[in-house]
């Protein structure tokens, strides 16, 4: 069975309907997602939780293009275009929403193998972060692989079509192989930092993030990290899983795009 742990939180001093991350894990059909709604943007939840709900429900091609992810993100971005209230915005809410959302997207998906390991293929814009742990040594930290490399505008996934050409190119995608007993950690930014940055002074991350077992232990952990200024003060997600002895997953090619998740629901 997938051993599979999601955590999150809200920054600091906001209410969990203002956590603006999302996640979406489909572990029978292999395919896990994060994403990380850009905070100085409009109905960013909204945005986010689109993305991941998209990336688990239907990823794009493997071999998709600049093109051909355009043509995958149109009906994303026209449900986030259809949930937000237009008529009742006053108008400075108008004019911030008319700039539309901004999310980061990491998204990972895994075909069995026959020996029992699997073959995955993940696909990110933006800068949360994949980690990739076998027997306690890291195989693989991306598309940032060192702590140095987190800026303060990473380039984002946008909820408005006309500004999506300008941000494909950095569109990336990256592939490997996994092992049973393999450990897998998607996170996004502020905790992507504070692991790499643990990782680099010697103190591999994975296992302190590996131990956490419920809610309480994980608002306990972000609590002292965040007072101990290692962990910047945003919004958090977690999806941690190990990769099960025997699996399988079913005949399943549907590419077809999914609606847009409800408001106020989270993943």
């Amino acid at each position: 069975m997938w051993q599979l742990r999601e955590w999150w939180l809200p920054k600091e001093g906001n209410a969990p309907e203002e956590y603006e991350d999302a996640f979406r894990s489909l572990p029978e059909r292999g395919r896990f997602a994060v994403a990380d709604g850009a905070t100085e943007s409009s109905y960013t939840g909204i945005w986010a939780a689109t993305l991941v709900a998209a990336f688990a429900e239907a990823p794009p091609d493997v071999e998709a293009d600049a093109a051909a992810l355009e043509v995958w993100l149109k009906p994303l971005q026209a449900a986030w275009h259809a949930a937000v209230p237009w008529d009742r915005l006053p108008w400075y809410g108008l004019e911030k929403a008319q700039a539309g959302a901004f999310a980061s997207l990491l998204g990972l998906e895994f075909r069995p193998r026959a020996d029992g390991g699997a073959l995955w293929r993940a696909a990110a814009l933006g800068d949360s972060i994949l980690l990739q742990v076998r027997e306690g040594e890291i195989l693989l930290a991306w598309p940032v692989a060192a702590a140095s490399e987190f800026g303060s505008r990473p380039r984002l996934l946008p909820s408005q079509p006309a500004r999506t050409r300008a941000v494909l190119s950095a569109w990336s995608q990256t592939q490997g192989d996994a092992l049973p007993g393999d450990r897998f950690f998607l996170v996004t930014d502020a905790l992507g930092h504070w692991a790499l940055t643990a990782a680099e002074a010697g103190e591999p991350p994975w296992e302190t993030l590996w131990a956490i077992e419920d809610e309480g232990d994980f608002a306990d952990f972000v609590a002292a990290e965040r007072a101990a200024k290692r962990l910047r003060n945003d919004d958090v997600t977690l999806v941690a899983f190990s990769i099960p002895d025997r699996w399988s997953l079913p005949e399943e090619t549907s590419r077809e795009i999914v609606a847009l998740v409800p408001v106020g629901e989270v993943y």
